[in-house]
């Protein structure tokens, strides 16, 4: 570990001083960047130790025993010492994807590849959509940019109707693909102008956007809605059923009212999912979380009020719309924000304390790089500060430009991906319990019983490992604001193997399963749509039989990328007649084959050149008619739409029976 190469930087003026010589030696430095004349070599001086990360990637070993030594000596041969080195494979397959999640806050990861390279390698699901460039998203079918159109909204927009399509693929794609590319399946949308700028443009008229949402003027609504519909329906094209808009940040309860809940409203009217980060007001009482609770999807929350949400929930006295995500918020600045491996490493496991909904940690700030080297020290007395800058990776060369050099982790973030890891070992288990125990019997069953009563002892003084928990008490008031007052308990390790012997619990418990899960324990979906029920096929790829061989061959690829997964076969089946084939129905097809033609001309769907253009397509979902339609516009467009369908494929239940 060592100091990240220090890069030029121009910091505003409004944020505190800057110097990239101070910054903190945080970051994981690879092999041949530590200073030294050989890669495998490292400078020592006198009071200023080092620490050695060693990670080892085991993806594709079998299962077993592995050991080496790790030898360290001078550079003049003199040897210092010689660490052995055991690493236990475990025939046990790690979700994918993840069952408890890594994601982010903190600038956002968006279309940068080595910022994306870093979230596939850490198994991070969350991207950043922002503000679009206007000059590459179009009126549908036309030449017209929509910069053009809102810089004279006279010729192209106003007083419209039916208000003009908009095309997004010349912005999107790219970023969408790259995205998908790298398992990135989480979107979350930071824009909140550009609906304002299309509805004005469309009405001449204004909206103060923090007025009730039922107030304001109806056209300029049904503007600013549609706007976020539009882009909704293209994301959903590309398999993204839910973008999840996030503009507000620790809201107090004027700010809930004011702030988040009028767009929030407007974006669920959208089809999106809104949200925010979560502290402590909102969660006294099933009144006061219904405040927003019903035009929230994304309850990223710190700790303190969860347990009474929970309850909420459990109770009824509260409702999680459609498509909700819970999981729970890591904030802080300064020093906060640089903790040691165990104490981000904690944050999964506080998860699996805490229990569903809750199944992600949103750690940060990830990147920051309009911050890069702030020190808050400087900004503020009653923060804990003393380092440069807020960011959990770094650049990896002084170039900043230079795309050959990775992203630098650090300690904290590497600590909540294996804190991640370590709840989806956990989540595994609680998911195989109700399951085995459904068809257990002789001392199998008594087995389970002991496991099941072991697990409600997880976290406790006389628990099966020494992970435990700890009280905490918040109380807040302030004149004219109701009293915030929570008292809950928290997971806490003192070190991190107290952590590593809890995952050796579980993983002793995964191996005990093992022979006892079956191919009807596999289920298999696509977002909430149903492939594989109980280790059955549940859906029925089709494909017309006149398409081309290379639609043919993508289509049998969905039934293909399933079978690799879990060994279950999707039937494929070769019909012009959707209606003809029974049940849920995977249509794969180009834009000229008989089934795409009549689905088109159905729907009024346009599928061609123009829009959405060459080498792209079009992925329809269509409960009424028990149909997911992946279109292309041309060959090039369904192998690519059956390519980005298939990321969001979620096969679960097999991770013990396909052992490495």
């Amino acid at each position: 570990m060592g100091r990240a190469p220090v890069i030029p930087f121009t910091p505003a003026k409004n944020n505190g001083f800057a110097e990239g010589t101070r910054d903190g030696p945080f970051y994981l430095l690879p092999r041949g960047t530590a200073g030294a004349e050989s890669p495998d070599a490292f400078r020592l001086n006198a009071f200023r130790p080092r620490t050695i990360w060693v990670q080892m990637d085991t993806r594709g070993l079998p299962p077993g025993r592995y050991e080496s030594r790790l030898h360290l000596s001078t550079a003049a041969g003199e040897s210092l010492a010689a660490l052995p080195v055991r690493v236990d494979v475990a025939p046990v397959l790690m979700p994918e994807p993840r069952l408890v999640q890594l994601r982010t806050w903190g600038g956002g990861i968006h279309a940068e590849p080595r910022l994306v390279r870093e979230m596939r390698r850490q198994g991070s699901d969350c991207g950043t959509i922002s503000y679009p460039d206007l000059t590459r998203v179009r009126l549908r079918n036309s030449e017209v940019t929509l910069q053009s159109a809102l810089r004279d909204p006279k010729r192209h927009l106003l007083g419209r109707r039916p208000i003009p399509r908009l095309d997004f693929t010349a912005w999107g794609e790219e970023t969408l693909d790259l995205f998908i590319r790298h398992g990135i399946t989480n979107l979350v949308l930071l824009d909140i102008r550009t609906g304002e700028s299309w509805a004005g443009a469309l009405t001449g008229g204004k909206c103060d956007v923090t007025s009730p949402f039922e107030e304001w003027p109806a056209p300029w609504r049904e503007a600013f809605v549609d706007y976020y519909a539009q882009l909704q329906e293209y994301l959903s094209e590309r398999g993204y059923l839910m973008a999840y808009p996030l503009w507000t940040d620790e809201p107090d309860l004027e700010g809930i009212l004011k702030s988040y809940l009028p767009r929030a409203k407007a974006y669920m009217a959208a089809g999106m999912g809104p949200g925010s980060h979560w502290t402590t007001p909102g969660w006294m009482t099933p009144e006061m979380t219904n405040l927003f609770a019903p035009w929230t999807r994304d309850f990223s929350m710190y700790q303190y009020g969860y347990p009474n949400f929970q309850r909420f929930l459990r109770e009824g006295t509260v409702k999680l719309p459609e498509h909700s995500i819970v999981g729970f918020t890591r904030g802080g600045t300064g020093l906060a924000v640089r903790q040691p491996h165990a104490q981000s490493r904690i944050l999964g496991w506080q998860v699996i304390h805490q229990g569903p909904p809750a199944h992600f940690v949103r750690t940060g700030p990830i990147w920051k790089s309009w911050l890069y080297y702030v020190d808050f020290t400087a900004m503020s007395w009653s923060r804990a500060g003393g380092v440069q800058g807020e960011r959990l990776i770094s650049y990896g060369s002084s170039d900043p430009k230079d795309l050959s050099a990775e992203m630098l982790s650090s300690s904290d973030w590497e600590g909540a991906r294996d804190g991640v890891d370590d709840a989806n070992l956990a989540r595994m288990v609680e998911w195989y319990l109700p399951r085995l125990r459904a068809r257990a019997d002789g001392p199998w069953k008594d087995r389970l019983a002991q496991i099941e009563a072991d697990r409600a002892r997880w976290f406790k003084k006389d628990g099966p490992f020494p992970i435990g928990e700890k009280p905490v008490d918040y109380r807040w008031e302030r004149k004219d604001q109701p009293l915030f007052e929570y008292h809950i308990t928290v997971a806490e390790a003192d070190a991190t193997p107290d952590m590593d012997s809890a995952k050796r619990h579980v993983i002793g418990l995964l191996r005990e399963m093992a022979p006892h899960t079956r191919s009807e324990d596999i289920q298999v979906s696509w977002h909430d749509w149903v492939l594989v029920r109980d280790g059955r096929p549940a859906a029925t790829v089709m494909v017309s039989p006149g398409a081309s061989e290379a639609v043919k061959s993508a289509a049998r690829e969905i039934a293909a990328h399933v079978a690799r997964d879990t060994g279950v076969v999707l039937p494929l089946r070769e019909s012009d007649d959707p209606g003809g084939v029974p049940g849920r129905r995977i249509l794969v097809a180009e834009a000229k084959d008989a089934p795409a033609v009549a689905l088109m001309k159905a729907l009024d769907v346009q599928l061609d050149a123009r829009y959405p253009g060459a080498g792209s397509y079009r992925i329809l979902r269509r409960p009424e008619r028990d149909l997911v339609a992946i279109l292309g516009t041309d060959e090039a467009g369904v192998a690519r739409g059956v390519r980005n369908w298939r990321a969001f494929v979620n096969p679960q239940g097999h991770w013990l029976l396909n052992r490495p």
